[in-house]
């Protein structure tokens, strides 16, 4: 689909692409955080639990 701006300048559909892929690249970093982050906190849970497990064992 291609959609044609008659009324803008070149400047601004320029402007207006550039806008959009930061908009957009924002977005991904956002998610890409958020996945890290509970993933980091998974791993800790699993780490913890395992030790603990361990601990438990031994007694």
């Amino acid at each position: 689909m291609i959609i044609r701006y008659n009324n803008l300048s070149s400047i601004q559909f320029t402007m207006m692409k550039f806008i959009h892929s930061v908009f957009l690249l924002s977005i991904s970093l956002h998610v890409l955080t958020r996945a890290t982050e509970s993933s980091e906190s998974e791993s800790v849970d699993s780490s913890t639990v395992s030790h603990d497990i361990v601990k438990n064992l031994g007694n």
